[in-house]
Formats: structure tokens, C-alpha cells, sequence
């Protein structure tokens, strides 16, 4: 019997509506929506959600607001199979309006910075060495430290500075 492998993904999820639109509107236009959807997304929340289709034990280390938004994404996110470790944040919850139009062009609108889990957040980040791999998608330089104790760490391109940083810590 082969042991699943350990993914845990580090970083936001945010409360995103999904709305079709004829075109994007000019200055001073009014756009109507259509087909709206609301899901989770973000930088943690895709790879997130893509990872819960593998067969692999999945653990997500993220932040959550203190609103409906984050009412929504959490609920959503204890609907899967996966642990979920949470910092509650006394802050609302960060919302995207991604706007598509017919021909797949895609505009989107972030309402609120991004909740990040952070190092001193109490969250079970011994777990982080008995997992096979650690997909960063967070902020924190003391949280990429913590992550280095994965067989293997990827991160996201838009993180080079929390990786420069905890270089730096390191030293």
C-alpha cells in the first residue's frame, strides 16, 4: 500500500464573484453582470483547490476575515477533505470582482489587502516537516523558513522578496 503524499499550501484565499460581461465599461459607463459565481480563489485558493482533486493528504494554512466574505470561503473550504488551519483576522475579508468578457478577456478588481497567515499565528507549522512538498504562496520571510523543513518548497514567483528576506534570516 503506497502512503499518500503530504501537500500543505501556505498563503491567501479570497472571496471571489465571477461575473460575465458584454465589454468592459468605458469611463463613467454602467456594466451589468451577468452569470455571477462565487467561489474561493487567490494565490493559496487555486492551487489549493486544484491539489484537493489528487489523492494526496492536503493541509492549507491561511487567514480569514471577520465577515460574511469570510463566513463563505471558510465554510467552502471545510466542504473539501482537507485539514484547514486558520488565523482569524479581526479584518474583513479580502473580495475580487474578476469581470470576463465574450472574447476571454479578464479584468479584475481586489477590494481590501490579501489575509496572510504569519509565523506567530498559532498554527500547527510542525507539520510543515512531515510534508512532501509546500506550495508558498504567503508573505511572511519566518513563514518560508518554517516551510524549508518540507522535502520540497515551490513558490510563486510574486514571493522572490519573502524568499530574498528569509535568506537574509537565515544567515
Amino acid at each position: 500500500m503506497t502512503v499518500p503524499l503530504r501537500i500543505a499550501v501556505i498563503g491567501h484565499v479570497e472571496h471571489i464573484t465571477i461575473a460575465a460581461v458584454p465589454r468592459l465599461p468605458a469611463p463613467g459607463e454602467i456594466a451589468h453582470l451577468d452569470q455571477t459565481l462565487a467561489i474561493p480563489g487567490g494565490g493559496g485558493g487555486v492551487a489549493f483547490y486544484q491539489l484537493t482533486r489528487s489523492p494526496a493528504e492536503l493541509h492549507l494554512f491561511t487567514a480569514i476575515g471577520n465577515d460574511d466574505a469570510g463566513r463563505f470561503v471558510s465554510d467552502q473550504l471545510r466542504a473539501t477533505d482537507a485539514h484547514i488551519h486558520v488565523a482569524q483576522r479581526a479584518a474583513p475579508h479580502t473580495r475580487d470582482l474578476v469581470l470576463i468578457t465574450p472574447e476571454g478577456e479578464r479584468t479584475i478588481l481586489v477590494q481590501g489587502e490579501p489575509l496572510h497567515p504569519e509565523f506567530v499565528d498559532q498554527l500547527p507549522w510542525e507539520l510543515l516537516s512531515t510534508c512532501d512538498a509546500v506550495y508558498f504562496t504567503a508573505q511572511d520571510p519566518a513563514l518560508v523558513q518554517a516551510a524549508r523543513a518540507a522535502r520540497s518548497l515551490i513558490l510563486t514567483a510574486r514571493r522572490q522578496e519573502a524568499l530574498a528576506r528569509s535568506r537574509v534570516r537565515a544567515d
